[in-house]
């Protein structure tokens, strides 16, 4: 009996149903239909008759239940489960999406197996032939199919991070149901939630964290086969086990980046780093300065005193990128900005002591900037 249903089922899906057929899209319907109307479908009747010859089977009248039962035989990756959050929506096994036709309801099963699909294969694809199958039937059909999963998410309701475990068929998802999170779970969908919202996992107010973070991006811009890349879908991935005691978004401001940026480098890039891309500069007069790696080249300001002497412009990195130096007054204010010391010496350094020498007549300014000695305190003695 079950046989001649398949017969049945493929002479309709080979056989396009003229208008007396029921509009609907469930086959249990055009079954029914063609049963009752034989006769009047010469096409199908033939069809039917060879089939049934060919296969020895003899014509008799299966429960129509089996007909999803049967087609999923022919389409295992076209069973789908109806969204609870869609009118006219389900999943199918194979991760896409299906709906009905305009006005067409779903069936009242939870499942049903399409047999004819149409529309592109990225978007919901419209379903115009299919059956509805059983729940237990597909649980006990694909029992050694079924996987186990936690999935974690950001509630924006409740600002936390809820956890769920779920049995799942490909990408229908059976069953759902509240768990507990366990370490890491919960840091790890606070930043997932902070990358989807386009919110900075290194804050700015983390001077430090933030700063080295720079740094090793500038360094990974450069030299990419030696500094890995450490952008905040990376930070995701791989640093959320280094804050167990992160809870929401807000706390984000709060964390402190340094050593798990040091850790994630290890000793021997992180000495490398500091060798070609310090983080300070320290002038020839012995002062320290910090580096600015955020910028398209890397910067600091320093007191144009404290340069004097210098022949050799100062680079950074295996390609010795020269630094932009910001060369400041007494006042600490900017009168230069430079990426050729010996050059800026040997040019419109002659202007800009004449115009600082009338400014601040009481601080150094040498005739030979190139083979004056540097000094922290230019007062003249």
């Amino acid at each position: 009996g079950e046989a001649y249903l398949a017969l049945e089922l493929a002479s309709l899906l080979e056989n396009r149903p003229d208008s007396s057929f029921p509009q609907e899209a469930d086959l249990q319907l055009h079954v029914e239909h063609l049963r009752a109307n034989l006769k009047k479908h010469r096409q199908h009747q033939l069809l039917l008759q060879q089939l049934a010859k060919a296969a020895c089977a003899k014509e008799s009248r299966h429960d129509l239940a089996n007909c999803g039962e049967l087609l999923l035989a022919g389409y295992p990756d076209r069973l789908g489960k109806v969204r609870k959050q869609g009118k006219n929506g389900f999943t199918f096994r194979n991760g896409r999406g299906g709906k009905l036709p305009e006005g067409e309801v779903l069936p009242q099963s939870e499942f049903l197996v399409a047999a004819e699909i149409g529309g592109k294969s990225s978007g919901d694809g419209t379903v115009f032939k299919y059956a509805p199958v059983s729940r237990e039937f597909v649980l006990e059909k694909y029992a050694s199919d079924i996987t186990s999963r936690r999935v974690c998410s950001f509630d924006s309701d409740t600002g936390k991070i809820l956890c769920r475990k779920e049995s799942c068929l490909g990408a229908i998802v059976l069953s759902s149901t509240p768990a507990a999170p366990e370490p890491g779970e919960v840091a790890q969908g606070v930043f997932d939630a902070a990358l989807k919202r386009g919110i900075p996992l290194v804050s700015e107010s983390d001077k430090a964290g933030f700063a080295l973070r720079e740094r090793i991006l500038f360094a990974h811009r450069n030299d990419p086969d030696e500094f890995p890349l450490l952008n905040d879908e990376v930070l995701a991935e791989k640093a959320w086990g280094y804050f167990p005691d992160l809870k929401n978004l807000n706390q984000l401001d709060k964390l402190t980046w340094s050593s798990v940026l040091r850790s994630l480098l290890g000793e021997s890039l992180w000495e490398k780093l500091n060798r070609l891309y310090p983080e300070k500069f320290r002038s020839p007069a012995g002062a320290e300065h910090r580096i600015d790696y955020s910028r398209s080249v890397p910067a600091l300001s320093v007191k144009l005193q404290e340069m004097l002497g210098v022949t050799t412009h100062p680079a950074a990195g295996m390609k010795k990128i020269p630094l932009c130096i910001e060369l400041l007054s007494p006042a600490m204010r900017p009168i230069q900005t430079t990426s050729d010391l010996p050059g800026f010496w040997k040019g419109s350094y002659a202007l800009v002591r004449k115009e600082m020498k009338a400014r601040y007549p009481k601080h150094e300014w040498p005739e030979n900037p190139a083979e004056a000695l540097p000094m922290l305190r230019s007062i003249k003695k």
